[in-house]
């Protein structure tokens, strides 16, 4: 299974827009598989697992967020797990995405998510 591991920080305070460069390095085939962990989530007492309109979602009370996407989802398998941090009186949402479709299919996942992300941030005043 080819897996796709970006990682990126994403700052809403900043003006620049995402554009092309998603913020992510590249290719990573290392480390658990989008069911590997999935199935330590759901053992893990920390995380809340449900289903939300076909999404998975895992999340614990210190402001992580894990969504696996739905089996008809053309990026599946894939999760997208967002925290929410504050630094120094700011909030960030620190994104890391692991995605077994194509670039362009995960670059597309990626997006739908900065999108997400910024409305939350929105929400919040930020």
């Amino acid at each position: 299974m080819k897996c796709v591991c970006l990682f990126f920080v994403l700052c809403f305070f900043c003006s620049s827009s995402f554009g092309e460069d998603l913020g992510y390095f590249g290719f990573n085939k290392e480390g658990e598989t989008v069911e590997e962990t999935l199935a330590r989530l759901k053992q893990d007492k920390s995380f809340s697992v449900y289903d939300q309109d076909g999404w998975t979602i895992a999340s614990s009370n210190e402001g992580v967020m894990f969504s696996f996407t739905p089996s008809n989802h053309p990026a599946h398998p894939a999760y997208v797990k967002r925290d929410v941090i504050e630094l120094n009186g700011a909030i960030y949402i620190d994104m890391s995405v692991r995605c077994g479709a194509s670039k362009k299919v995960c670059d597309d996942l990626v997006r739908s998510f900065q999108e997400l992300n910024k409305k939350v941030m929105q929400s919040m005043g930020g």
